[in-house]
């Protein structure tokens, strides 16, 4: 798992599961989508092609476009949920 804490809430790219590379992108308590890797889901942020308006709307919304830029692992409020 790989998230990115934004302004607006916190994206995260979750693995369906460990023997594929498909995933999905979703950002706080709601999934947005399935996507053939973390790559894809990556884009769709950075091209703000989510599907999340407020944050595809934004006219200053930047995000890092290599998955090695997001936060690797669970974002800490998480923990223990």
């Amino acid at each position: 798992m790989w998230h990115l804490k934004t302004k607006l809430g916190t994206f995260w790219v979750m693995p369906v599961t460990e023997a594929d590379s498909q995933c999905y992108l979703g950002i706080d308590d709601h999934q947005l989508g399935v996507f053939r890797d973390p790559n894809d889901a990556i884009k769709n942020v950075t091209e703000q092609n989510t599907g999340h308006l407020q944050w595809d709307c934004l006219s200053r919304a930047k995000a890092p476009q290599h998955l090695d830029k997001w936060s690797k692992g669970s974002p800490e409020e998480w923990i223990g949920d």
